[in-house]
């Protein structure tokens, strides 16, 4: 046999692995859509995708003409149920167009929103850090011909405004979008590298077609501070979000352990923060980089990247749910703790969806091939849930270290995996 075929099939082999071990192959349908050639089309995708109501889906990576500039894409399904890929927009590296570290969000009229983490035009460099510059919020327009218009909604300079935006917009029903930074804001009065506050920030449209950028929350550098995950509205327009370190409790990487918040909007536009969870990586968990997620009850979930069994050496993560109490407190109930070993994996980094029925899906950045997992929690009457490994990715063809996940409407899930494929990352498509 010569040696490419067998390279073929030890890979299509590879490939498949992680699903037949799964022990869920007769029920779980994986499917790669896109694998990322390193060319125009882009690679290493770090974000999630976004659907339209015609089940096209869009989202970015990196690579086009220079690595870390980066396209945004759009996949469009065909009738034999392969997959087309077209560039909307290639970032080319300059200091006004790279890094496009977020997925994409759409607005009522069918424009596409998101973020580069380190372009934008600043005469010097981002204060101190570099001589990029710290990051925009970027708008896509569709034309008549097919081809998409890109400009500039706001650029970052890195002080009070903040830097490095980068974990999604969402947008409110009067068209504001909101979203957060890592770095910078107000830090009180200790801006330095070490004191990662982040702000997270407000864009109202004008009249005339510009934006107003209002930062609506600081974080102060040593209560609560460096915001990962995308922001959650309530029906009443509260934002909800979490924040990798502070809280004032364990010890995570030097710092404490991260929190869940809440931003109340008051009548007179100003916002009131409140810490609704501190973690102290213990039994509960610690560092939730992934933001939280409403049922319709009004219970909030979301994941750890450490802690849970702890008490059994694992650093490994957790899922969890916070239920709010009449007193306007919030408790705590662990529903996983992630352990070594097994498909499942450990350490979730991103966040979790929900589907109708109020099943968790969610990711994790280690598993048994070393690449991270797809999981589900389901829901049972008795308030318990039920763990299963929907796919264990090999790192192969079938990619590996997911991002976030979507569902469609009849409960189809998609994602981004950063690596594998034809080793550049994948889109895949899981059907439960």
């Amino acid at each position: 046999m010569h040696c490419k075929t067998l390279s073929t099939i030890l890979w299509a082999v590879l490939a498949f692995l992680p699903l037949a071990l799964s022990g869920n192959s007769s029920a779980v349908d994986f499917k790669v859509l896109h694998s990322f050639q390193n060319g125009v089309d882009g690679t290493n995708p770090r974000f999630g995708v976004t659907l339209d109501s015609a089940g096209n889906l869009y989202g970015t990576a990196l690579g086009g003409t220079w690595y870390w500039g980066g396209v945004a894409f759009k996949l469009t399904p065909n009738p034999d149920g392969t997959w087309t890929e077209n560039t909307l927009t290639s970032f080319d590296g300059g200091l006004d167009s790279w890094d496009p570290y977020s997925g994409l969000t759409f607005d009522g009229a069918g424009n596409l929103y998101g973020e580069e983490g380190s372009g934008g035009p600043l005469p010097g460099g981002c204060g101190f850090y570099s001589s990029n510059g710290c990051g925009t919020v970027y708008k896509l327009a569709p034309n008549p011909d097919g081809s998409w218009t890109r400009s500039f909604v706001h650029t970052f300079e890195g002080r009070s405004d903040g830097r490095a935006p980068g974990h999604g917009l969402i947008l409110d029903a009067a068209g504001n979008f909101y979203g957060t930074t890592e770095s910078d804001g107000l830090c009180d009065g200790a801006r330095n590298r070490e004191n990662k506050c982040g702000t997270v920030f407000q864009l109202t449209p004008n009249p005339d077609g510009s934006w107003t950028h209002t930062v609506i929350y600081s974080f102060p550098a040593k209560a609560n501070a460096f915001p990962l995950g995308a922001l959650t509205l309530d029906a009443a327009g509260n934002l909800y979000g979490t924040t990798q370190w502070g809280g004032g409790l364990g010890t995570c990487d030097g710092y404490n352990c991260g929190t869940v918040y809440k931003l109340s909007r008051n009548p007179d536009g100003t916002w009131n923060p409140t810490i609704l969870r501190r973690f102290g990586n213990g039994s509960e968990g610690g560092r939730p980089m992934g933001g939280v997620i409403f049922d319709p009850a009004g219970n909030l979930y979301g994941t750890t990247s450490t802690g849970g069994n702890t008490d059994k050496g694992c650093d490994c993560g957790t899922v969890f749910k916070l239920i709010p109490n009449p007193d306007g407190t919030w408790t705590e109930k662990v529903l996983h703790r992630f352990a070594t070993g097994g498909l499942m994996g450990s350490n979730p980094v991103n966040g979790l969806a929900m589907d109708a029925a109020g099943n968790l899906y969610g990711t994790t950045l280690n598993g048994a091939h070393g690449f991270g997992a797809v999981f589900k929690l389901t829901t049972n009457p008795d308030g318990t849930w039920t763990k299963s490994t929907l796919h264990a990715f090999s790192g192969h063809g079938d990619g590996g270290h997911a991002s976030w996940l979507i569902l469609d409407s009849v409960g189809n899930l998609y994602g981004t995996a950063f690596d594998g494929g034809a080793g550049y990352g994948v889109v895949f498509e899981i059907t439960p």
